[in-house]
């Protein structure tokens, strides 16, 4: 069982290594599916896991569930088209789980594949005989599976309720009409103290 700076790897699932997402075979044409260990240890500290509901149909590409940490909210997703037949609804109300047992008790959803076959050629198995991945690799693969692109997570506090990153201003960046972003109770206060010396 490979062990990546910590963080175990085990032999017997299937991996979509560029989103960090483990699947595990359960029989009769059903999918069990988790995020690795891997992305928990990036992810910092889970406070919150939403899966997706069952008898919702997925898209490749789309979320199957939402984690929240200190450092920011974003999506888990698949790699191929299929539906949702269960739902672990137990995390959320304990996502420390995602912590503590990743490849077990925080599974996050069972799905059934429309066409299994050819969409597990594209998942790794048995990243033992295959090359581990470095942390810097996991960092850059684990952001692109929250969406978050190339650059650093995006903070909780930069995230709007309509779950769209907010574009900070620079302090000083002028405003229409020539303003600055600074209140004008700041420019009032340095205005009393120009008048002070």
């Amino acid at each position: 069982m490979p062990i990546v700076n910590g963080c175990v790897l085990p032999d017997d699932l299937l991996y979509d290594v560029e989103r960090q997402v483990w699947y595990r075979e359960l029989g009769e044409g059903l999918v069990e599916v988790g995020v690795t260990s891997v992305a928990v240890a990036m992810a910092g500290t889970i406070v919150a896991v939403t899966p997706k509901r069952a008898s919702r149909r997925l898209a490749a590409g789309n979320a199957c569930a939402v984690f929240e940490s200190g450092k920011f909210v974003g999506p888990t997703k698949v790699a191929f088209f299929a539906e949702i037949v269960r739902s672990n609804e137990g995390l959320m109300e304990q996502p420390s789980s995602a912590h503590a047992d990743p490849y077990g008790a925080a599974w996050l959803v069972v799905l059934r594949p429309d066409d299994w076959n050819p969409a597990k050629q594209h998942l790794t198995p048995r990243l033992r005989r295959r090359r581990a991945l470095s942390r810097a690799d996991a960092g850059s693969q684990f952001r692109r599976l929250w969406g978050l692109g190339s650059g650093a997570p995006t903070p909780r506090r930069e995230i709007s309720s309509a779950g769209l990153p907010f574009r900070r201003a620079r302090p000083d960046a002028p405003r229409r009409g020539g303003e600055s972003n600074r209140s004008p109770h700041a420019r009032t206060l340095r205005g009393a103290n120009r008048d002070a010396r």
